[in-house]
């Protein structure tokens, strides 16, 4: 075997770093290209010498020629608005793309202004109207315009304002039509907006300046995970009372979000992540804003990250999570970082829930195989006896009731012990924590099928759970049932990882 000397070893990775130092810094390149016009008279053909040029964005100013031609040198690579102005004709503009070291050739066309011409009209008639509260975050926004010269055609621009854009956000930009709809406007926010008027000839005339109010956020109860068209996963928030669902996306652009968890005070709502490779906790409003990771050094991990899990303090003070055979203390804010307990030799945590009642904590913890599974009551100072001891089929789920005096858990009652981690049968049974009585919740279980993760109502008198096909391919849904386990309602199709708070 050859032994590397420790400073050639050194010598190795420095030249190594300064190779892909210098890759990551690489200097981006700005391209360039040109554009060549002429200008024309519309009912002639002839050239128009002396109209003025200008771009959006900006390039430079130019003037046509005798031959109506012009030239831009040295334009950015990206999209253009060339607007043609001169006293006497109609305003033109058109549209171009600058590409790489190539000339772009355009021909414009300009039409006289008629010699009577009036100026257009105030915009009037908003809708919705000025003042308007409570609307939906998707809105199309109307007006009217008065043409009082009926060869011209108007075109129109709509800024939209706020107090997080106090400059302005052009929304509709030289568009025929008398509407524009936006999508995705903050909740509970209050808009301004501006339609501007232009004829080509005259100065554009700038409307008067008109405002709606959004509704505030809903205050749905159910939070879950829905896989998305790219394939990631998503956390939503929605409500299916009134026999239509209404739901809203919570983490749109965050990549793989899973696990929600609303704390007790209902303030917050925490989830797992990825940074990098990494899983990790995060919290955000229950709108969505203010996404702040939690975790640092000791991440989130386990053996499969779709079953690691996580819970609040009741207090909504502290987060406690696994990092294998640990478990953390961590308060809301990321600070503060506790060992708080250690799993049994050869097992890891997989599963927590942490009850006002005693202060006491149930997790679940696993073997190298899936269904190695043990149930635990660990007390304040961290200690662990056993609730449920390993048997033939696989637990899951612990979850105590609103007073802590009951465990609400899964249990594969087919017994299976297939080395993929196969579920092929799992029930939903309650346990009264006094009494030791155990009873099972999904005798109306449809064949073929698992019920998981239940959750116990707010109230403690519903459970939401999933329901999914055992064969992993079918899609999961969301229910709801009694405390016996009858009157098993759908609410949400293709969606799982349930919390209601």
């Amino acid at each position: 075997m050859k032994i590397f000397h420790l400073s050639k070893l050194a010598l190795i990775l420095g030249i190594f770093a300064l190779l892909t130092g210098c890759q990551e810094d690489a200097l981006e390149i700005d391209l360039y290209g040109s554009l060549q016009g002429v200008i024309l008279d519309e009912e002639s053909f002839l050239p128009i010498p002396g109209v003025i040029i200008t771009t959006v964005p900006a390039t430079e100013i130019v003037f046509s020629d005798e031959e109506g031609r012009f030239f831009i040198d040295s334009m950015l690579v990206e999209g253009y608005t060339i607007r043609a102005k001169k006293e006497g004709y109609r305003e033109e503009l058109q549209t171009v793309t600058i590409e790489d070291g190539r000339v772009k050739k355009l021909t414009m066309l300009m039409l006289l202004a008629p010699e009577e011409n009036t100026t257009p009209g105030l915009p009037y008639g908003p809708s919705p109207f000025d003042g308007a509260p409570n609307q939906p975050t998707e809105i199309t926004l109307s007006w009217t315009a008065l043409n009082s010269d009926a060869q011209d055609t108007l075109f129109y621009d709509v800024y939209l304002y706020s107090d997080e854009k106090p400059g302005g956000e052009l929304v509709l930009s030289a568009s025929r039509d008398t509407f524009v709809t936006l999508n995705d406007l903050d909740f509970g926010t209050t808009y301004y907006w501006q339609a501007v008027v232009d004829d080509r000839i005259f100065d554009p005339v700038y409307g008067p300046v008109w405002q709606f109010s959004t509704i505030v956020f809903p205050d749905f109860r159910y939070h879950y995970v829905r896989a998305e068209e790219n394939g990631q996963w998503g956390i939503y928030t929605g409500d299916p009372s009134g026999g239509t669902i209404a739901e809203y996306p919570l983490t749109k652009g965050l990549g793989n979000c899973w696990r929600p968890r609303v704390s007790p005070n209902r303030q917050k709502i925490a989830f797992i992540s990825f940074d990098g490779i990494e899983s990790h906790l995060y919290t955000m409003d229950r709108d969505g804003g203010n996404v702040r990771k939690i975790t640092g050094n000791v991440p989130v991990k386990g053996y499969d990250n779709a079953e690691i899990d996580f819970c609040w303090s009741p207090n909504s003070g502290q987060l406690l999570y696994m990092n294998y055979n640990k478990l953390y203390k961590v308060n809301a804010d990321g600070s503060g970082l506790l060992q708080f307990a250690v799993a049994p030799d050869n097992r890891v945590f997989a599963e927590v829930d942490w009850s006002d009642n005693e202060n006491k904590v149930v997790a679940r913890t696993r073997g190298a195989n899936h269904y190695e599974d043990e149930f635990y009551l660990i007390n304040n100072l961290g200690q662990l006896s056993v609730l449920l001891a390993d048997s033939a089929g696989a637990l899951g789920s612990p979850t105590f009731s609103v007073n802590g005096d009951k465990l609400l858990y899964t249990y594969d009652v087919s017994e299976s012990q297939n080395a993929s981690g196969r579920l092929i049968d799992v029930e939903i049974f309650i346990l009264d924590l006094q009494t030791g009585q155990r009873t099972n919740l999904s005798a109306n279980k449809p064949p073929g099928t698992n019920d998981l993760d239940p959750r116990f109502s707010p109230t403690g008198g519903r459970i939401v759970f999933v329901n999914a096909p055992n064969d992993g391919v079918g899609p999961p849904a969301i229910y709801e049932m009694g405390l016996d386990g009858s009157d098993r309602q759908l609410l949400f199709d293709d969606a799982f990882m349930i919390d209601i708070q």
